[in-house]
């Protein structure tokens, strides 16, 4: 009777010992750090250690994973200032002068994925491109840029613009700031296009100069008036 009992305990000290065993398996110890067992996709900008950079983190995407190290900060600080929507800040030109090719894609793409309200961070996102243009490649996306009317107001490109007085100087004066506004990255792209073909790729690449000018001819017979007088006179400084 004596022994029965004996194995009995045993059994249950064993039992006891194999569902403690098998559950630490399946649930994480208290004591131990969140960040040495959360899944990698689970991961939180708390969790990581701050050597690592909060915003490097929450700001990065699947689409950047191809990027370097170094083109993913400056990626990163791209979406900083297009969210500030300070055209001014100082880093435009100390970490964004000089873009790599893969990082010139990026920005393409970042071009793309913004509605097309976003006026004033497309014309940056061109303005940025525009001083990396060197290749008959970067001409792709400056065509699309060109053919592509303007918004017809700022709420919204689908809709037309409140009607402004044409008859007094002030009214013309609004009419022609708020033209400028709606094409502001289409004549971005017309003013890169002026800069390399006066200074910089297209000396060198008669192809690269032919397709320019042609984008230029194209441009001139845009329906959006601000963008073919824009394109007109690049033409006419071009030819003197």
């Amino acid at each position: 009777m004596r022994d029965r009992d004996l194995r009995l305990a045993l059994s249950v000290v064993v039992a006891g010992a194999l569902i403690y065993y098998f559950g630490a398996l399946f649930k994480a110890d208290p004591s131990i750090p969140k960040s040495r067992y959360l899944p990698l996709e689970g991961l939180l900008v708390s969790d990581l250690p701050q050597k690592l950079g909060a915003r490097d983190v929450a700001t990065t995407r699947a689409d950047d994973m191809h990027l370097s190290i170094e083109d993913k900060k400056r990626l990163n600080i791209l979406r900083d200032i297009l969210q500030s929507k300070n055209d001014n800040d100082k880093r435009m030109d100390q970490d964004l002068r000089v873009l790599s090719p893969e990082l010139k894609k990026a920005l393409v793409k970042e071009y793309v994925d913004l509605p097309g309200e976003r006026l004033n961070e497309r014309g940056t996102l061109v303005f940025l491109l525009g001083r990396n243009l060197n290749e008959i490649s970067d001409l792709d996306f400056f065509e699309s840029v060109l053919s592509q009317g303007s918004c017809s107001s700022m709420e919204s490109c689908k809709e037309n613009p409140f009607p402004l007085p044409e008859n007094t100087e002030a009214g013309s004066h609004a009419q022609l700031a708020d033209e400028v506004s709606l094409a502001y990255p289409q004549l971005q792209a017309l003013i890169a296009l002026e800069k390399s073909l006066k200074s910089g790729a297209a000396k060198n690449n008669s192809l690269f100069s032919r397709r320019a000018l042609e984008l230029l001819k194209t441009a001139a017979k845009s329906d959006v008036q601000v963008v073919a007088k824009k394109a007109e006179a690049i033409q006419k400084s071009i030819r003197n």
